[in-house]
């Protein structure tokens, strides 16, 4: 029966890289990732030309940052697309053009609140606008959506 030397350089650093990019789904930024596949690279290399620790922490740094450099922003563009914009567009038009009347009123400074099928929203406005007025969503800031009043002539 083989006994596996746990000792050895190419796996104790395939190990390092694989602990890395399973941290990755944790924390996920796209930069562990590089870090893990800068171990996996000194691990091959380890495999075939023995190299002492300070050579190994050397180069598991250097290909480790340098494909961070060179392939982070590419690697996201691929894999991240351009999905904050969409689901920003898609949030927007799903709020821009309701209607409802305000819970609670917007004052000089400070938000307000208003029900829209069922959920309570902040809102804000570029004028005070009282409790109980009728307003129409015009977009929407992160949480807060933002809204005018509607006159009761076109209601």
């Amino acid at each position: 029966m083989a006994v596996i030397d746990w000792t050895r350089p190419e796996l104790i650093w395939f190990l390092i890289g694989l602990v890395l990019l399973l941290a990755e789904f944790t924390a996920p930024g796209l930069v562990i990732f590089f870090f893990g596949l800068g171990a996996w690279f000194v691990a091959a290399t380890c495999a075939f030309v023995p190299l002492e620790l300070n050579g190994q922490l050397g180069l598991f740094l250097l290909v480790s940052v340098l494909s961070l450099l060179f392939f982070r922003k590419r690697l996201q563009q691929i894999f991240g697309g351009r999905r904050d914009e969409v689901v920003a567009e898609d949030e927007a038009s799903q709020f821009t053009g309701h209607h409802g009347r305000l819970t609670e009123s917007v004052r000089d400074g400070q938000r307000g609140r208003i029900e829209i099928n069922g959920t309570s929203w902040q809102v804000e406005s570029q004028v005070p606008i009282a409790a109980g007025t009728l307003v129409e969503v015009v977009g929407k800031n992160s949480i807060t959506l933002k809204v005018r009043s509607i006159d009761k002539g076109e209601s």
